[in-house]
């Protein structure tokens, strides 16, 4: 369905990087059917370059500082609907303030925590993009059928190709550190291991919460290391994986922006499942790696600080050698010239 007036949307999602990146089906979807319709996008302000660079929207609004101020700015912009694909306290209190039309997403909320907690019921099917979509039909939209999408400006891109041409002979494999939290992350012990199986040139991303674990990981190994976490932006770490061999990451923002670029993907599983809705979104070529054997996973929708069963065998468990295989019977590991 077509607008057929000048109306104004605000979409809310705060954060974070992977969550923002699974809502820009949703943008873009929402522009074709709206074509007429203007679309703002109210985020985090430490996540404005995500969205920055979308043609499908026509305002990113960077939050940060005093609430009262912010909602003095929104009402002035005289918006006609709030599209909420956040759920939290402070999404919620921005609709119930605004006081305009709105649609919020379901979040599958207690069919996971009664599982996650329980082992009761079982997990729900949709995919995050899938409940974010349904939210959609409150204004007569639905979604496209197409991917995710994180643009970068093409002086990024040239400019990091530039800066790995200088690094290595031959296109690296991206490893992304990160993750939300410690029992989604893999002991940096394994992928010291794992990169001197491989023998492959390596570019280590992540942010300054990952640079320790990067260095120490570039210290153990003998083969090429860009280190790159905690040294380049957001954009800037981007659009160096673009330019890698595939990519090596945890459920993280990363593996979703590699799913964007629609890379090579091995993703590997600790406390949470790709069934709590985070798969990699139409990713045309991921390997999912994971201990299916463990009753105890998924513990949480998030995962935690600490294993609660006090073993991590999750992802200790999931040994190197392990990945390894599995990477060697699905990838090409010949050196490739960049492009």
């Amino acid at each position: 369905m077509e607008s057929s007036g000048k109306d104004k949307i605000l979409i809310v999602r705060f954060s974070s990087i992977g969550d923002i990146v699974l809502t820009t089906p949703i943008v873009r979807s929402l522009r074709v059917c709206r074509p007429n319709s203007e679309i703002h996008f109210l985020t985090k302000a430490s996540y404005l370059p995500l969205l920055l660079h979308n043609p499908h929207l026509d305002r990113v609004i960077g939050f940060e500082g005093d609430f009262e101020d912010l909602l003095r700015d929104l009402r002035a912009e005289g918006y006609s609907f709030i599209l909420d694909l956040h759920g939290s306290l402070r999404s919620r209190l921005l609709r119930f303030r605004m006081g305009l039309p709105s649609a919020v997403y379901s979040k599958d909320r207690w069919p996971i925590l009664m599982y996650t907690r329980f082992r009761l019921g079982r997990l729900p099917s949709r995919h995050t993009v899938e409940r974010y979509g349904a939210a959609l039909g409150a204004l007569g939209c639905g979604l496209d059928g197409g991917r995710t999408e994180v643009f970068l400006p093409p002086a990024i891109l040239d400019s990091m190709q530039q800066t790995l041409l200088m690094e290595f002979k031959t296109k690296p494999v991206a490893i992304a550190l990160g993750g939300l939290t410690a029992t989604k992350r893999w002991p940096r012990e394994h992928f010291a291991e794992l990169i001197r199986m491989m023998g492959l040139p390596i570019l280590l991303l992540g942010g300054k919460a990952e640079e320790q674990d990067a260095q120490w990981i570039a210290s153990q190994v003998d083969v090429p290391v860009l280190v790159a976490a905690g040294k380049f932006g957001l954009l800037e770490s981007a659009a160096l994986m673009k330019h890698s061999m595939f990519v090596i990451s945890h459920d993280s923002g990363f593996m979703h922006i590699a799913s964007s670029f629609d890379l090579p993907l091995v993703t590997l599983w600790g406390s949470t499942v790709p069934e709590l809705g985070f798969a990699p979104y139409q990713a045309s070529r991921c390997l999912i790696l994971e201990r299916k054997d463990l009753a105890c996973r998924p513990c949480s929708k998030l995962g935690s600080d600490r294993c609660p069963k006090k073993h991590f065998e999750c992802m200790v468990g999931l040994t190197p050698s392990h990945v390894f295989q599995a990477i060697s019977q699905d990838f090409d590991l010949k050196n490739k010239d960049f492009s």
